[in-house]
């Protein structure tokens, strides 16, 4: 068996030295085409037989994978009368990876390195839900062959992969089995992964199986790092980390630099700074670069530690165009914090403290109670369904949800339905409240609950975590597995529930 193993990636390694490998992230070529128009991807497509009246709902959504403390970002893409559209993309880095969908009828990985065109036929994807490989879905450009062949080994891995992927899961949350123990399972895992690998290769050929191993490694070695969460790692494996360079702007790569920052603690940053001292330069920049923390005022106090001592380079250029807008965002903050008075008086949803413009209201409960609650939030939205949102401040889940639900929120809006946002009082305060809702620049009506409306909420609706989400229909009866999330609203099947 062993042999066999050692066969397969020799043959795996063979295929790859045949196929081009590209720049990596820490190549230096990076600093010349980041900045660079020239560099910059370009993908546009065509939706053959759109009809902008009976296609006026449907949309095309992008969610890009970024270097930085946020790994995605959702874009929405205009669909023109003509059905052409195109992604907007900010720099020139090399395969960035977008997750595309066309409504609820076609969704694949794109990876965006120079020029792509997508080709999609309505007609042959109107009422279907189809991932990856679409008949009526063309990919044409410098780009095409690498997304055909990235989709393909998606649909080829995604058969076959499950019982891994539910391993992986379990093992890391094992918290019985010795370390060691734990990274030897993991290295068999990845052989696993190996002979998938060959087995696509072997069928589909080895243009990108450069890519398959990149990825793939990147997520191996970013599991390692993360196993170690606050231990030590042995210098050794320390070294064998180090071998590896991601090469694409993907959910691994990403992952592969942030959980090395998670391992060091980077929480702790001046811990942190010394034991990332001896790093190879521009790894340890990259690693600092996906360690920023989310929490704008967080980051803010981060950076000004991590910046100073800095080499000079397009990471240390990217860090510091990041926080001069935190600066700008501060102080747009601050300036709504102080010129925005409340409303006078007292409304069915607690006492207003704050509103940023019209459409933004901040009120602190004064309900007794949970049935109180939401029979006053009932009250205010009369005729109206009512959808909880559920969070904290420093759930990172929660933020990532509410950043991603602006277009969905903006649908809602034509709807007989009302958000309604709750922030618990667990880790978080009235004034962290205020500046995180202002930083997200989040419309709608948000609540802040005490202590003890906070637990009792969450004992009533037996709420596990945050974010939670609970929908009350027009009547009264509550749902409380309908939502998973305000960005992943099915609005067809919403629709049919008001």
């Amino acid at each position: 068996m062993r042999n066999l193993i050692l066969f397969l990636c020799f043959f795996l390694s063979t295929l790859i030295s045949f196929a081009q490998a590209p720049i990596s992230l820490e190549s230096a070529e990076i600093a010349d085409r980041i900045f660079d128009e020239a560099h910059k991807p370009k993908v546009s497509g065509q939706l053959l037989n759109y009809d902008a009246e009976k296609d006026k709902d449907l949309f095309i959504k992008y969610v890009q994978v970024q270097l930085g403390p946020e790994m995605q970002v959702t874009h929405m893409a205009e669909i023109n009368s003509d059905g052409s559209f195109e992604l907007q993309l900010e720099n020139g880095l090399p395969y960035q990876q977008l997750w595309f969908s066309i409504g609820e009828y076609y969704y694949a990985e794109i990876l965006a390195n120079t020029d792509l065109i997508i080709k999609a036929n309505l007609d042959k994807l109107r009422g279907k839900d189809i991932n990856w490989i679409a008949e009526g879905v063309e990919f044409s450009g410098n780009d095409a062959a690498v997304n055909r062949y990235v989709n393909k080994y998606i649909s080829f891995r995604n058969e076959r992969v499950k019982d891994l992927q539910m391993e992986e899961q379990q093992l890391s949350m094992n918290r019985e089995m010795e370390l060691a123990e734990k990274i030897a399972r993991r290295r068999e895992i990845n052989e696993e992964y190996v002979k998938i690998e060959a087995k696509f290769i072997e069928k589909e050929g080895s243009a990108y199986a450069w890519l398959l191993e990149n990825e793939r490694l990147s997520e191996f070695y970013g599991q390692i790092s993360i196993m170690h969460f606050g231990k030590e790692m042995d210098q050794s494996l320390l070294d064998e980390v180090f071998t590896h360079h991601p090469a694409l702007v993907s959910n691994a790569g990403h992952a592969y630099y942030n959980y090395m920052g998670m391992m060091l603690q980077a929480f702790k940053t001046d811990e942190f700074l010394k034991k990332i001292e001896n790093f190879p330069s521009v790894k340890a920049s990259l690693i600092k670069m996906m360690a920023q923390p989310e929490d704008l005022y967080r980051r803010k106090a981060f950076l000004e530690k991590v910046l100073p001592g800095m080499e000079d380079g397009w990471v240390k250029t990217q860090m510091q165009n990041t926080y001069e807008a935190d600066i700008k965002h501060i102080v747009k903050i601050e300036e709504s914090l102080k010129n925005t008075p409340p409303e006078e008086g007292k409304s069915n949803l607690g006492i207003n403290k704050i509103n940023f413009g019209e459409d933004t209201r901040l009120y602190f409960s004064t309900s007794e109670n949970t049935t109180d609650l939401i029979q006053n939030i009932r009250g205010a939205f009369e005729g109206k369904a009512i959808i909880l949102d559920v969070w904290a401040t420093w759930c990172g889940p929660c933020i990532s949800d509410m950043k991603q639900s602006k277009q969905i929120k903006a649908d809602l809006k034509n709807l007989p339905v009302e958000v309604v946002y709750l922030c618990v009082a667990d880790g978080s305060s009235e004034e962290k409240w205020k500046k995180k809702v202002a930083e997200l620049e989040l419309k709608g009506n948000h609540i802040f609950l005490n202590r003890k409306l906070s637990g009792e909420l969450m004992s009533h609706f037996k709420f596990q975590g945050y974010p939670s989400y609970a929908f009350i229909d027009k009547e009264g009866k509550v749902y409380l597995d309908y939502i998973s999330g305000i960005s992943r609203i099915d609005l067809e099947d919403l629709k049919k529930k008001l």
